[in-house]
């Protein structure tokens, strides 16, 4: 709030800078706090951009790792159910491409370190998956066993990239990282659905009903997920049709017709072992596999190309910002200095003006008293408001007339110098005393001297009494003044006073006069003449 302050005064004109300082700084404070802000959020938001980047960079790597666990996983199961030297020579060679995508991860969450001593770095999951590999033969393993060992690390793997994928993280890619997440569910259940139909083939029949369920769920969960996917992102879908419509017909046909068989005949009467069969089954899949593993890895591109052009965005966002918090608190020191200026021509202008104003109000005093002397007040009022000053009737006023008895005498032995310095003399003493009454002086004309009483201003039956008084009082004041070139000689007035009705007006423009008209003023003028 501003503080009404003298411009004049020390204190004044220092309230008035605090005050033009305060309203300067108040929008520049605001303005600055604002870029500040601005330019604070959009760090996080390239921060934030910057993470997620890191965050994909990473899940492209655990995806990897992933894809790898899956085929080794599948491929355990299927050596451990039908034990031979092409199927060990086929997991032991997945064995380097795991090893390899496991040491491609970069970094490491601590949250790993939840699940277990195994996952408390690299290596000691390594040492755990070559513990495990080396005694495969060793332990009487089960494809079940093998599912659920690799199984619960994919899952761990899995379940790191779902808690990293959070909306208010993830921002404009959120629905994309979803979409990538959902593909890699589909994949997951699709590894299970091809592990149990390679056991389905190997042993010829499923062994119980429960992994009958889990083929038949996997599959229906696999395929529903897959199509979530698409809803996440409409790339998924395009890239899906674009992808199966490059792989040949008779791929998806063999799947589709084999998925028939298992779900039709799960528990043959006459099982039939059938390598072959698993062996296409488990070749079909893997190639149905990597087709989402293509697809995937194109929502990746995608996604970094999205997060490449916003982090140039707010690369450039963060420039322009930048350069305008610091054009604003460089301007600032400029924009204050000018204030500071500004406000002090302003007071010293103030001060000037008030100066000049008080020397005007003087001069107009001084040109109202003059003004007030020649014409009546309530006149000069009009006068100075451009108002037309009427003439007036006045029912009753007293009108008086005097002058120096044997005046001519006197001026033909005196010089003009002498009659001026006589006039004013006596005049000045007249001035003096009628300002005691209620009269009005209208005009002099050499020695002669008229007043009027009861106008402009009606003062009621008074008027008489103020003419008659004050004549007494002349009359006693000129027996004590002596002519000032004549010493010992003493002034003598005639006077002439009359009651009745007049009529009063301006007369004249360049040099106004209030002038009186009527018989009262003549027969006034007569018994003065007469007196």
């Amino acid at each position: 709030l501003l503080i009404a302050a003298n411009p004049i005064s020390k204190a004044g004109k220092r309230m008035q800078l605090l005050n033009m300082l305060g309203i300067t700084l108040i929008p520049i404070t605001i303005l600055l706090a604002l870029v500040f802000a601005i330019f604070a959020l959009r760090v996080n938001q390239f921060k934030l951009i910057q993470d997620t980047s890191l965050t994909l960079k990473f899940s492209v790597a655990v995806s990897d790792l992933v894809h790898n666990l899956q085929k080794e996983r599948d491929l355990s199961a299927f050596y451990v159910s039908a034990i031979g030297p092409d199927t060990k020579q086929n997991l032991v060679s997945r064995y380097v491409s795991t090893d390899t995508a496991l040491h491609n991860l970069t970094g490491w969450s601590v949250s790993f370190k939840k699940n277990g001593i195994h996952f408390r770095s690299k290596i000691t999951l390594h040492n755990y998956l070559n513990k495990h590999r080396y005694e495969l033969d060793s332990k009487n393993s089960t494809e079940k066993t093998e599912l659920a060992f690799y199984s619960h690390i994919i899952r761990v793997f899995m379940n790191l990239f779902s808690d990293q994928i959070t909306e208010a993280q993830a921002g404009v890619v959120w629905k994309q990282l979803l979409a990538l997440q959902e593909i890699m569910d589909a994949k997951e259940m699709f590894g299970i659905e091809r592990c149990f139909g390679s056991i389905y083939y190997i042993k010829g029949r499923f062994k119980d009903r429960n992994d009958y369920l889990q083929f038949v769920t996997s599959q229906d969960v696999a395929n529903a997920t897959l199509k979530a996917s698409a809803q996440y992102s409409m790339i998924v879908s395009e890239m899906y049709t674009s992808i199966a419509k490059e792989n040949s017909d008779q791929l998806n046909e063999i799947i589709r017709s084999m998925r028939y068989d298992i779900r039709h005949n799960p528990f043959p009467a006459n099982a039939t072992k059938n390598y072959a069969l698993a062996k296409l089954w488990f070749d079909n899949m893997t190639l149905y596999m990597d087709t989402l593993l293509a697809i995937q890895n194109k929502v990746g591109i995608h996604i970094n190309t999205i997060l490449a052009s916003k982090k140039s965005e707010e690369q450039r966002l963060l420039v322009g910002i930048g350069m305008m918090a610091c054009f604003a608190v460089i301007l600032c020191p400029s924009i204050l200095s000018s204030v500071l200026n500004l406000t002090k021509d302003i007071q010293s202008f103030s001060a000037t003006l008030a100066l000049r104003t008080k020397a005007l109000d003087k001069e107009k005093k001084r040109t109202d008293t003059l003004l007030y002397q020649m014409l009546p007040k309530e006149v000069a009022e009009q006068l100075k408001n451009n108002e037309t000053v009427s003439a007036e009737s006045f029912a009753e006023t007293t009108i008086f007339f005097s002058d120096i008895v044997g005046f001519t005498v006197i001026s033909a032995k005196s010089s003009p110098i002498q009659v001026i310095t006589m006039l004013d003399s006596l005049y000045t003493c007249f001035d003096e005393r009628i300002q005691l009454y209620d009269v009005h002086k209208v005009e002099t004309i050499g020695d002669a001297y008229m007043l009027a009483s009861g106008l402009p201003h009606r003062n009621g039956k008074r008027h008489a009494a103020e003419i008659a008084t004050l004549s007494l009082d002349l009359l006693d004041r000129i027996r004590c003044l002596d002519i000032p070139h004549l010493p010992g000689t003493k002034f003598h007035l005639r006077i002439g006073c009359h009651t009745g009705p007049v009529v009063a007006g301006i007369v004249g423009s360049k040099m106004p006069r209030y002038c009186l008209f009527g018989n009262t003023v003549m027969l006034a003028s007569q018994l003065e003449q007469s007196g």
